[in-house]
């Protein structure tokens, strides 16, 4: 029986290996019908319900081996990456920690640990995973650009410049990377070479709108550039990423030159910061008789000065998880008169959707004191 069972395990691996993840599992349940508490054949079978989408019947049969064999690492990491995947992080955490327990040195616990420790907000132990997994395994440029990113969110920004400067090397196509890159050399009084990182990203991709708005804003920052040239950007930004819009806007209401304006304002700026503290007094005194004002929030995030937004307006739109067309759609259902920007080229800014036209009067104000392009 014992024979018959070890043939049959090896014969589910090789499938396993070969990709028919189907018919390996129809040979573990044979092993395992064979002798129950056959371990590796339980793991198999564990292994092949992850292949086949079945998550849940993987963690009770990898749950089963750990009944069986309490200190299997390869169970525990196999249960860790489960609830990686599901997003019960904590429970993730416990079963990569016991594999690291006996395997001290298995970098993709180290990794993945690392990893989940950056979302529970635990950066600082964070960064000693990922330094360990790093250390032990140099040829790992997520590792990398991750504990690049962490250490700029502890503030260590020159420590995490040779991390980002490596990843970026390694994954240069990576605009979100790129910009970090950017950033921090930005804020480590090095604006020219953070000019000069973004300036190579858009050689490679030279139709990103984002990418090329952060050149703008990053241009402000050094003596480098004149206003001419700064200015000339702006316009080379325009005719790259939007020119190709059609220029026509809705038509204005003029039916009752005495009705309502009704104005719209974008902004992903709905927490306490500058924007919210120029706009909330405009918005709190003004006369509901003359003006209407419809928010379009570009930012799910909130907390008290987003509440005293919410309220100082007639109407309030989440648009966040809206495409430029979808969100062009719901502003001409508003029937706005007037659409002010509040973001310009900073982060978080709906240009593209303004391109489109979104209202007979479109104006940018506020957080970006440069023309658009």
């Amino acid at each position: 029986m014992a024979s018959s069972a070890t043939a049959l395990l090896e014969q589910g691996f090789t499938l396993l290996e070969a990709g028919d993840s189907g018919r390996a599992l129809e040979v573990f349940r044979a092993a395992l019908s064979a002798e129950p508490n056959l371990v590796s054949a339980r793991l198999g079978l564990g292994a092949a319900l992850q292949k086949q989408n079945q998550p849940g019947a993987a963690a009770e049969a990898f749950t089963q081996v750990l009944a069986l064999e309490p200190d299997h690492w390869g169970a525990h990491f196999n249960l860790g990456q489960l609830a990686r995947i599901r997003g019960d992080l904590q429970t993730a955490e416990r079963h990569y920690r016991a594999v690291l327990d006996m395997q001290p040195r298995h970098v993709p616990s180290l990794a993945n640990l690392g990893l989940i420790l950056l979302r529970l907000e635990r950066s600082v132990d964070a960064i000693a995973m990922l330094e360990r997994a790093l250390a032990i395994d140099p040829a790992l440029p997520e590792v990398r650009r991750r504990i690049g990113i962490a250490l700029c969110g502890t503030g260590q920004l020159s420590h995490s410049l040779p991390y980002l400067e490596q990843a970026v090397a390694e994954s240069s196509d990576d605009g979100y990377l790129v910009n970090g890159y950017a950033l921090v050399l930005l804020a480590t009084g090095q604006p020219d070479a953070a000019i000069a990182a973004l300036r190579s990203a858009l050689l490679r991709t030279p139709d990103s709108p984002e990418l090329h708005s952060n050149l703008l804003m990053l241009l402000h920052f050094s003596a480098s550039y004149s206003a001419d040239a700064i200015f000339a950007e702006h316009v080379r930004w325009a005719q790259q990423h939007v020119a190709h819009f059609p220029l026509e806007a809705p038509t204005a209401d003029t039916a009752d030159p005495e009705r309502t304006l009704r104005v719209g304002l974008v902004t992903p700026h709905v927490v306490t910061g500058p924007v919210p503290n120029v706009l909330l007094p405009l918005l709190e005194h003004r006369d509901p008789r003359r003006l209407c004002f419809i928010f379009y929030a570009n930012s799910s995030r909130e907390d008290a000065i987003t509440a005293r937004l919410r309220a100082a307006v007639d109407e309030w739109r989440p648009i966040a998880t809206l495409d430029d067309d979808s969100f062009a759609a719901q502003v001409r259902a508003d029937r706005i008169d007037i659409m002010i920007d509040l973001a310009g080229h900073s982060g978080g800014n709906r240009l593209l959707a303004f391109a489109r036209r979104l209202a007979p009067r479109q104006l940018s104000w506020l957080d970006y004191f440069d023309t658009t392009g």
